[in-house]
């Protein structure tokens, strides 16, 4: 049975190989010119042009009038994260979650709270990302709630609080998910440091020199196993971070999320 399903690829700003007179919808769903392959928005109130990726005409509401500052361009450059069915208006496109963006006192803030020092250096790997921050400073508030249900639930089973206990069990169960989650990638990001994101988190501080490793352990000065066992080895060749051999820290890449 032959299937009727027809598959057609864009780029992000709606340009097709796919000749315009063949399909008469095209991008997003927008009416296509069967001659020039550009699309009708607003009712045909504009032609935008998704191989030049912008209007073939000034936006009549435009604050700039005619010719103004970016009277042309579509979804205001962003395609990615927004859509235009009017030509005039540009909308988010839904589910779209701009990577959250903190300042650096935030982030060490986070990344120094009591409770996180066990993955301490893990805000130096080149892989950490705003939502690893979000999730950082999220987690010593859910350890919290997360040890307060453990106490409660019990208490509500004992007095047969029905209506309550199965919320309470469920939000256990929701806490337990992003705990383990959020656990599982500050381990991934620690393990994965490199010699030189290793380095960074060395100077930052300064008044703490790496100790002989048979005399202070890691964890004692809240640092990444595998920054100690490379200083070992850098110290044994006596040169630099370069004649250290990857499996100083090998040992710890298994630990992905």
């Amino acid at each position: 049975m032959q299937s009727n399903v027809i598959s057609l690829q864009y780029t992000c700003y709606g340009a097709s190989a796919m000749p315009g007179n063949i399909y008469a919808l095209g991008f997003t769903g927008a009416p296509r010119d069967i001659w020039t392959g550009c699309y009708l928005l607003g009712n045909g109130k504009r032609t935008y042009n998704p191989n030049l990726m912008r209007f073939l005409s000034p936006d009549s509401l435009s604050p700039f009038s005619k010719g103004g500052i970016n009277a042309y361009s579509y979804c205001s450059a962003d395609p990615i994260n927004r859509l235009d069915h009017s030509g005039q208006s540009w909308i988010k496109k839904l589910f779209s979650r701009p990577e959250p963006a903190y300042k650096m006192t935030e982030i060490i803030a986070a990344h120094d709270h009591p409770e996180l020092q066990k993955y301490s250096g893990w805000r130096f790997s080149s892989k950490a990302t705003g939502w690893d921050v979000k999730m950082a400073k999220k987690l010593p508030k859910r350890l919290a709630e997360k040890a307060q249900l453990e106490r409660d639930i019990p208490e509500a089973a004992q007095l047969l609080s029905h209506n309550i206990l199965p919320k309470l069990v469920k939000r256990l169960q929701y806490l337990t998910a992003k705990i383990e989650a959020t656990v599982s990638r500050l381990t991934e990001l620690q393990s994965g440091l490199t010699l030189h994101e290793l380095a960074a988190v060395l100077a930052q501080n300064p008044g703490l020199p790496p100790p002989p490793y048979s005399e202070t352990s890691p964890e004692s000065l809240g640092l990444p196993n595998p920054f100690f066992r490379a200083m070992n080895t850098i110290r044994r060749a006596g040169s630099s971070p370069q004649a250290t051999p990857d499996r100083a820290y090998t040992s710890n890449q298994n630990n992905d999320s």
